[in-house]
């Protein structure tokens, strides 16, 4: 798997645990310190990878938009909902 792909996967799964345990999404700066990422330019251009490949939706310009798309995450056979804030 490379690199970028287990970054993506690995910020998925922060903003998923996160919103199930706050009911809303992590912050950008949240996500950053969640995910363990060295760089925060990792954390952005994963948010970025995933929002094109239509897995969350990301309004920069706000700052807790992360919301993931309901129908495309499902872990274990549990689905999570979409929640958003902001």
């Amino acid at each position: 798997m490379r690199k970028n792909e287990e970054n993506c996967r690995q910020i998925l799964m922060c903003i998923s645990t996160y919103a199930r345990l706050n009911g809303c999404a992590p912050s950008f700066l949240e996500l950053c310190r969640m995910c363990g990422l060295r760089s925060p330019a990792a954390v952005r251009n994963g948010l970025r990878q995933l929002e094109e490949e239509n897995w969350i939706t990301y309004d920069t310009s706000k700052a807790e938009s992360i919301a993931v798309k309901e129908k495309r995450l499902s872990i274990g056979g549990q689905r999570y909902p979409m929640m958003k804030c902001g």
